[in-house]
């Protein structure tokens, strides 16, 4: 028992100098289309992350301009399983069909490259 409390112990204390993660970006998307831009930049292996909920059935259009050197992005569905393709190259623009009260999450991030230089991921994201 002493060894299990003296473990959780170090293991909180180890864990207090990790980054703290962030939350997403929560985005309500009505049946009127309106564009809705988020800029940003990703440091520190953090990525900023935007959930986007949709109230009806309709188009969903992502427009990212960002450094392909130092940008990476990734968009998951609560319809689909796993990650959908890859964003591969910067600016881009993708529209997904998005049924009633379903649920987007898109990710931008650094480069394993950008990260390891200390390069931020400047990023503008637009969303309608």
């Amino acid at each position: 028992m002493r060894l299990t409390i003296s473990t959780f112990i170090f293991l909180a204390l180890a864990g207090g100098a990790a980054h703290a993660v962030e939350r997403p970006t929560v985005v309500t998307l009505t049946d009127q289309p309106q564009v809705q831009q988020f800029s940003g930049v990703s440091t520190v292996g953090v990525s900023k992350s935007y959930t986007v909920k949709t109230s009806g059935s309709r188009k969903v259009t992502f427009h990212i301009e960002a450094d392909n050197e130092t940008c990476g992005a990734e968009l998951r569905t609560d319809a689909e399983l796993g990650f959908m393709p890859e964003f591969r190259h910067f600016p881009t623009t993708r529209v997904e069909e998005a049924d009633a009260g379903e649920t987007f999450r898109i990710s931008l991030f650094q480069t394993r490259a950008a990260r390891l230089k200390g390069t931020p991921c400047t990023f503008l994201l637009s969303i309608e």
